[in-house]
């Protein structure tokens, strides 16, 4: 019986490394003076998060604040009108109701200068997964949302010589979902899709 033969495997030059987990430093802080009137949009998550937030905001300075809400069907809003100065509710998540959202701000407040969009915590079981696509059609919302502000928060980011930003806030575990500490949607990881481009 002939042994068989070995098959050269053709040698394509790429090397092989092991893959391992690394952590990264501790977030920087985004600081800045505001002016008298830069504009600053919260998108409520229905969460205590958005009047901690909102108070902070006016505590440092910025006293024209815009509060747009998800539908109080999909996610009932805990924010009572006194903790902002606008506030306006989503008849639905369609690109439609999002651009009139947008346009009904800017005809209040003449511009949009920063965005933190405060992503809703949805507690979706493993079992229920296949069966709610609230995840992502909030993932869909968010994706309309920063292509509509894009062009507004690009034409301000020379004005007054002034940081304009939008920055996404997720209630992950700050491992990508992968620390193991909380249950994890994968429709999340788009988030992070969004910030890199």
């Amino acid at each position: 019986k002939k042994n068989p033969q070995l098959i050269a495997q053709p040698d394509h030059d790429i090397d092989r490394k092991e893959i391992y987990q690394k952590y990264l430093p501790t977030p920087d802080r985004l600081e800045f003076v505001p002016s008298k009137d830069h504009v600053f949009l919260i998108i409520n998550d229905g969460s205590d998060l958005a009047p901690a937030v909102i108070r902070k905001l006016q505590h440092k300075g910025w006293s024209k604040i815009a509060v747009l809400n998800f539908p109080n069907t999909l996610i009932p809003k805990t924010l009572d009108n006194l903790a902002a100065a606008v506030s306006f509710e989503l008849t639905d998540l369609s690109e439609s109701a999002i651009q009139e959202a947008l346009k009904k701000i800017k005809q209040r407040l003449e511009t949009i200068d920063s965005a933190i969009y405060l992503v809703p915590q949805i507690p979706v079981s493993n079992s229920e997964l296949f069966k709610n696509n609230l995840s992502e059609q909030i993932l869909k919302h968010l994706f309309f949302l920063s292509k509509h502000l894009q062009p507004e928060v690009t034409k301000n980011r020379f004005k007054d010589n002034e940081r304009h930003s939008f920055t996404i806030v997720t209630h992950m575990d700050g491992q990508l979902g992968i620390g193991g500490f909380q249950w994890y949607d994968a429709v999340q990881g788009g988030y992070y899709g969004l910030l890199k481009t």
